[in-house]
């Protein structure tokens, strides 16, 4: 013998409906929200390890820095204000990546920046990025505006590539 639901049965069709489709959405809601927590946490991932070959890269390059470590700091928070919220600023950044003089400069700048989250703006559809300064450059920027980057690093004789 089936039990009956003396509440549900007493609501009319349409809140039936309503509350199904209430249930469908929390669940979908719920979904997503759980998706972007476990991509989340694999960027996370990439960027640490990302991190730990920099570091490890540093010490294994026989040039030294050549400024301060408040310098690349420094550099590294002109570089996400640079980024943060709508739309980038290419020429603050790429006069940044003209002070720098060899590879250990570049890997101390990323070593600076560390982990940190690009706001992509408020109201924008865009999410926001939670990375390196690799990864948040890329996602920043145009393949184009990569190239001159890059450029800018090749005349300094850097030769890492973004």
């Amino acid at each position: 013998m089936q039990k009956k639901n003396k509440y549900f049965d007493n609501i009319p069709g349409w809140q039936k409906g309503f509350i199904a489709i209430a249930g469908a959405a929390a669940a979908g809601y719920i979904f997503i929200k759980l998706t972007k927590k476990v991509e989340e946490k694999k960027q996370l991932i990439g960027a640490t390890n990302e991190l730990n070959a920099i570091n490890q890269e540093l010490e294994n390059i026989q040039q030294p820095a050549s400024f301060s470590q408040a310098q690349y700091n420094s550099w590294a928070n002109s570089l996400f204000i640079s980024m943060d919220g709508w739309g980038s600023d290419e020429n603050s950044i790429y006069n940044i990546f003209k002070l720098l003089k060899n590879n250990a400069d570049l890997l101390q700048l990323i070593k600076a920046f560390g982990i940190r989250e690009i706001s992509s703006g408020s109201f924008n559809p865009e999410p926001n990025v939670k990375g390196t300064l690799i990864q948040c450059l890329t996602s920043e920027l145009s393949a184009n505006e990569i190239n001159n980057i890059n450029s800018i690093l090749s005349k300094s004789g850097i030769t890492f590539k973004f």
